[in-house]
């Protein structure tokens, strides 16, 4: 649990959830343009009513376009040290600045590509309404690049 905002992430598979799956899809498809390591392709679904709202890569997918971050390899470095990891660049800011102007009260995010929201994320989200928050099941396995389960 998030203890600044009291909010519990729920998990999902790619297999029973249509938003994740989607999230899934975008980053896959820009691995598969670039062939430029996946984990680091956060994509962020923004759902309301069952219907979908937006989709946003982290960074503008720029990570895979460069094939570049500064902050791999490098345990504990801040956000700010990667150009394209800059919190104002995650995949939730950036979809939530492509739903501009649309009320998400009562909405529901999915991040597939990251194991967590960050607490700036999830204050901004909160604010425009964002009510639920789903990561893909075992995502700290998956994406953790400091969990000693993840492979490479």
């Amino acid at each position: 649990m998030n203890t600044i905002t009291n909010i519990r992430y729920k998990y999902v598979t790619l297999h029973d959830n249509e938003f994740m799956k989607i999230a899934y899809n975008i980053a896959k498809s820009l691995y598969d343009s670039t062939k430029w390591n996946l984990k680091t392709i956060p994509v962020a679904v923004i759902e309301k009513n069952n219907k979908f709202i937006v989709a946003a890569i982290a960074g503008f997918g720029n990570h895979a376009i460069e094939k570049k971050c500064d902050r791999l390899n490098q345990s504990g470095t801040p956000y700010d040290d990667c150009k394209w990891c800059m919190e104002e660049l995650h995949a939730e800011h950036l979809a939530l600045k492509t739903a501009k102007g649309i009320n998400l009260e009562g909405s529901k995010i999915y991040l597939y590509g990251h194991y967590k929201f960050c607490d700036k994320c999830i204050k901004a989200l909160n604010k425009r309404g964002v009510i639920e928050f789903y990561l893909l099941e075992n995502s700290s396995i998956l994406f953790d690049r400091h969990n000693p389960q993840t492979r490479s």
